[in-house]
């Protein structure tokens, strides 16, 4: 498995070979997790259910149903006349419908649907002005990978101007964030950042489509 993601590696933009070592962006690669620690977390309760792969294709059905809960409380919440029920239903049928989801979920085991879950509590929060919890969720999500979460957070603190609503949400954020990174950036900074940032830099370069694409 390590010498295929090497070779796929190889010929990338900034993705040189030398002196018998792999560069990203000129720092050496060292093999490791891809991703930021809560990723990894998320799906160790699953890996003694099922051997292997298995785990994280169960987890992944977990974090499906828990990201479908959450569609259907987040559009009941902001739709509140007698359309809502309605519409709940028709937003997890589409989300369920999504084409690539038995693949890249199920057999692939990509995890993103992670962050989409975890995002879409957040956002539930939000909604119920549990802003300090919003922030704590969107911490996690960042917690799980370097992207998409300043994506998520940037415009919910445009969206709340200068207030303390947005101090509480950038608060919860922060705490999260820097207690899921800054261990790993102080115990080896170079491998981190060569095995999760720039890996996952050069490796969306080569046009990695996931789950949360199309999500």
């Amino acid at each position: 498995e390590r010498a295929q993601l090497v070779q796929s590696m190889v010929g990338s933009p900034d993705v040189e070979m030398a002196n018998g070592k792999i560069w990203l962006y000129g720092i050496p690669y060292d093999y490791g997790f891809p991703y930021f620690p809560v990723m990894f977390l998320a799906y160790l309760p699953f890996r003694p259910l099922v051997h292997g792969i298995g785990g994280i294709r169960l987890g992944n059905a977990f974090w499906m149903l828990t990201a479908l809960a959450g569609i259907l409380v987040l559009v009941r919440r902001l739709v509140r006349d007698s359309d809502g029920k309605a519409l709940a239903w028709w937003a997890g049928v589409a989300f369920l419908g999504l084409p690539v989801f038995g693949q890249e979920l199920l057999e692939y085991a990509v995890t993103d649907v992670l962050v989409a879950a975890i995002s879409i509590w957040a956002f539930i929060a939000l909604d119920a002005k549990k802003h300090l919890l919003s922030g704590l969720l969107f911490g996690l999500a960042q917690g799980c990978k370097l992207f998409p979460g300043p994506f998520l957070l940037l415009p919910v603190l445009l969206w709340l101007g200068r207030s303390r609503r947005s101090v509480r949400v950038s608060i919860g954020y922060l705490a999260v964030t820097l207690a899921t990174v800054v261990p790993w950036i102080a115990w080896d900074w170079r491998r981190f950042l060569s095995s999760t940032i720039l890996f996952y830099l050069t490796h969306h370069q080569e046009g990695d489509d996931t789950a949360l694409y199309y999500f």
